[in-house]
């Protein structure tokens, strides 16, 4: 079997691509080192946010998601991201999650 050798400029991507992920990486451990110190209400105002912020963002976020992985139909998706139960359940997740995330900080 022969592998096809990767081109200079598919290579020079990759790393493009890696480069931007440390880098949003970096700025989430920067954004949760702040967060540490946030208090419970803090907390639950910025996951009740998010989830406004996606419950009124449906559409464009459904179509971002299309046209990114090229599957799905966009009125499909932007209905999903709408219901009440996923917007919900997305908060309730969110907010369980940073919550752990930050007595877990505060610990080490």
């Amino acid at each position: 079997m022969v592998l096809a050798k990767k081109s200079e400029s598919q290579t020079n991507n990759e790393a493009s691509v890696q480069s931007m992920i440390n880098k949003y990486v970096k700025r989430a451990h920067e954004s949760l080192d702040i967060m540490a110190n946030f208090d419970q209400e803090k907390i639950d105002k910025i996951c009740e946010a998010v989830a406004i912020a996606g419950e009124q963002n449906n559409y464009a976020l459904a179509k971002m998601a299309v046209e990114e992985t090229g599957r799905g139909v966009v009125e499909d998706k932007a209905i999903k991201i709408c219901s009440q139960l996923k917007t919900f359940g997305i908060h309730c997740d969110m907010k369980k999650q940073l919550v752990l995330l930050v007595k877990i900080k505060k610990k080490n």
